[in-house]
């Protein structure tokens, strides 16, 4: 069976969305929540990464602002969703696992 792990950059809207992270992860192995996005909308800081990362209510989830402190290499597939520049985040992470 593939671990798989699930990386999330979220919009910078997440009050909006919120109650859509509640479970949606439950079938990966491990859950990371990088920053929040800023886009050109007004950002809101009352949601933040810790917020989503209790309402997903996973098991095995952690949150970060700094690429350097992902530990993901025992996983098999890597999955790697979100906002604006989520790309440049799966780039970063590429970097920092082959080192």
């Amino acid at each position: 069976m593939n671990r798989i792990i699930h990386f999330e950059i979220p919009a910078n809207e997440p009050k909006k969305v919120i109650e859509f992270y509640k479970n949606v992860f439950d079938d990966v192995d491990k859950v990371i929540i990088g920053p929040i996005y800023k886009a050109r909308d007004v950002v809101d800081e009352t949601i933040s990464i810790n917020d989503i990362a209790k309402i997903s209510e996973h098991p095995n989830i952690e949150t970060t602002n700094n690429i350097q402190n992902i530990k993901a290499n025992n996983f098999d597939i890597i999955v790697i969703m979100g906002a604006g520049n989520s790309n440049l985040w799966a780039k970063q992470i590429l970097q920092v696992l082959k080192n």
